[in-house]
């Protein structure tokens, strides 16, 4: 989880007491979007490069995008949308880097790029996402921001916080798979196994193409020390060597969690295991 610079926390507080200021709704309520010029966020000035600046110091420069405008009716050209397409396929990539680079020709007040923006911004650590999470927090984008903010309450470890935002993601983007899996996935953690299940079997059939939910699947089976679950899972997604060696220490660690222990837990099961498959035409294993 990125730390803050303590050169940074008044610069990042200001941003985010204006955002207080310029946002803030009667508890619970929904602000509407009243016009296209929606929500105004202060802009941060641009850090100086002097040339003897660390990589550290060069690469939150980088980062440091003045936060505008965001707008919930301005679209995109044809020709822009060619360009936030090739960004999307640059973030599955993993480049988020080159992303970051090539979404800066984008115009920023668009609500979707805005959204894209905060989700690289995160992705390269940067204390920035989260300034651009609150701007879209009461816009048409409002499901991503509580998602991003969640993420990031996650990274803190502030689970509490991570639980709240991403069960009212949910409720405002209830068929996004990415919100239902990672929602799934903290309940994991906190050793919250039947919504963690259905959370993840709701993301599995929202994005069946989508291998994550059912690899989570097969980590809850292994938590459970479940057989069948565990062979309709591993057949089902076609888990890799790789797949089985990264679900042995997710599993070995959320064990250590669930015991508080400091010392090494095993695994109740071994995902190296490979047991009879199931028949394509059986039915899901219901949990325990």
């Amino acid at each position: 989880m990125t730390q803050l610079r303590p050169g940074k926390w008044w610069t990042l507080l200001g941003v985010l007491l204006g955002l207080m200021t310029a946002c803030t709704t009667p508890k619970g309520s929904v602000r509407q979007i009243a016009s296209a010029s929606d929500i105004a966020v202060p802009v941060e000035s641009r850090t100086t490069v002097t040339g003897n600046e660390s990589p550290e110091t060069l690469l939150q420069a980088k980062v440091q995008e003045p936060v505008i405008r965001i707008n919930c009716r301005a679209t995109l050209s044809k020709d822009d949308e060619l360009v936030k397409a090739l960004v999307e396929q640059r973030v599955r990539d993993g480049n988020f880097y080159a992303a970051l680079a090539q979404i800066q020709s984008l115009p920023s007040e668009v609500a979707v790029v805005a959204a894209l923006r905060a989700d690289i911004l995160r992705q390269l650590q940067s204390p920035q996402a989260e300034a651009w999470y609150l701007a879209l927090q009461g816009s048409c984008m409002a499901g991503r921001a509580e998602h991003g903010l969640g993420l990031l309450a996650a990274n803190r470890d502030d689970y509490s916080m991570a639980l709240k935002r991403l069960i009212v993601a949910a409720r405002l983007l209830p068929a996004d798979s990415r919100v239902r899996n990672d929602l799934g996935f903290l309940y994991l953690h906190l050793n919250m196994d039947a919504p963690a299940e259905f959370e993840l079997r709701t993301a599995y059939e929202l994005s069946p193409d989508d291998k994550v939910p059912g690899v989570n699947l097969a980590l809850l089976a292994l938590l459970r020390q479940d057989e069948s679950a565990w062979a309709y899972w591993s057949d089902r997604v076609s888990l890799t060597a790789s797949d089985r060696e990264e679900l042995l220490r997710s599993c070995q660690y959320l064990m250590r969690k669930r015991s508080r222990s400091q010392s090494s837990v095993s695994c109740p099961m071994s995902p190296r295991t490979t047991l009879p498959s199931t028949s394509q035409k059986s039915l899901m294993p219901m949990g325990k």
